[in-house]
């Protein structure tokens, strides 16, 4: 279940037809971008959605769940000119030159000894260091750590990871653990040059993340606890409000557990606690309101 957007105006895209790739089920969307596919079976799809006017959209690692309604972010259509009977040429401007990635949720899921880390799922790309993995921070094309924008949800955060602290080393290296569990991130856009002055003085690369939006049709509840500590998982409507979603992620760790098994006991107590709630509230086909929280903290 999602919506079809116009990915400039954000005014529904209504009509558009939306299609399981490889597979017969398709829907199309209604006056208010939404559509459904019911019936599917548990695995990871991709869906093709089209529309006259728009280029075509590819959503690609889809993941059903047995049981569960799979809630998608909003799919924007990128508007293109229609030729009738002739040639048009419509001005525009080119983006700059440099390299852009684009990582969705289960592509950072995924990602070689990545760990769900979004920093260190950056480390695959040409001319970005993350320390082979040992840290979650990146170095790109020969830059410190603090060279690089950090935008989640279009908010510029300076620090993203824990324990940042120690040798002077580390400190510009970055920190061990990222603020972010897996699953949290459900797009990562990686500029690592030619970005425009919208994002700002930073000399290296831009990290554009955007957190994903809460399921409006069915909760999950989860939860662990462990050597390392606890963590609790909230993603589903916000009851008793119809037209509100709700994220949330907890942790708390101490690692002196963790630590003294290894026999490093010298390195003290560290701990770390993070608490990250997003709402996404649908004030009518064309508008909504997110507010995003963040509490993190070590020691």
């Amino acid at each position: 279940m999602g919506r079809v957007v116009d990915a400039i105006t954000m005014q529904p895209v209504a009509g558009a037809r939306v299609e399981v790739v490889g597979h017969p089920r398709r829907a199309t969307a209604d006056d208010a971008g939404l559509y459904r596919i019911e019936d599917l079976g548990e695995g990871v799809y991709r869906l093709e959605v089209r529309s006259m006017g728009y280029a075509a959209h590819l959503a690609t690692d889809v993941v059903v769940v047995r049981g569960k309604t799979t809630y998608l972010d909003e799919i924007g259509l990128a508007p293109v000119p229609v030729a009738m009977g002739g040639v048009t040429v419509a001005p525009g401007i080119a983006e700059a030159g440099g390299s852009r990635h684009s990582f969705q949720r289960e592509e950072i899921r995924r990602t070689p000894g990545g760990s769900g880390d979004v920093v260190r799922a950056m480390g695959t790309l040409p001319g970005v260091s993350t320390s082979e993995g040992e840290l979650s921070a990146m170095t790109v094309r020969g830059g410190g750590v603090h060279d690089n924008l950090i935008l989640i949800d279009n908010i510029p955060l300076e620090k993203i990871n824990h324990f940042e602290g120690g040798s002077d080393e580390q400190e510009a290296q970055g920190g061990r653990f990222s603020i972010f569990t897996a699953g949290l991130i459900e797009r990562a856009t990686f500029h690592g040059g030619g970005f425009g002055a919208e994002y700002g003085r930073k000399g290296a690369a831009v990290l554009d993340l955007t957190m994903r939006e809460g399921n409006m049709v069915s909760r999950t509840v989860s939860g662990s606890y462990d050597l390392l500590g606890l963590e609790l998982n909230y993603d589903g409507p916000a009851y008793p409000l119809s037209n509100t979603s709700l994220v949330v992620n907890y942790r708390d760790f101490d690692l002196v557990n963790a630590l003294a098994i290894a026999g490093e006991e010298g390195f003290g107590d560290p701990v770390m606690s993070d608490l990250i709630v997003k709402t996404t509230t649908y004030l009518n086909p064309a508008n909504r309101i997110s507010v995003l929280g963040i509490r993190s903290s070590d020691r």
